[in-house]
């Protein structure tokens, strides 16, 4: 399983910023090898929600369906 690790210097509150992260339809946003990105089912964003992404890699588009498996904020993951 891909894990995927980014560190960002951000002026948001830390739950706002995990928010806007955690939801990766806003990928395309933030993440500039990321060309679209949807949402694929209905729900809150979490454990079990489901995307598609396109990502540019070596020159190339590639689709990406990625589902969220693990949806803690930091200080919870210490105390956890």
């Amino acid at each position: 399983m891909t894990r995927v690790h980014e560190r960002i210097t951000a002026v948001l509150p830390v739950e706002a910023a995990f928010d806007y992260i955690a939801d990766f339809a806003t990928n395309a946003e933030w993440d500039p090898n990321t060309t679209a990105a949807r949402r694929l089912d209905d729900g809150p964003v979490g454990v079990g929600a489901h995307y598609e992404l396109h990502v540019q890699m070596g020159g190339r588009t590639a689709r990406a369906f990625p589902t969220a498996t693990e949806s803690r904020l930091p200080s919870e993951r210490a105390s956890a």
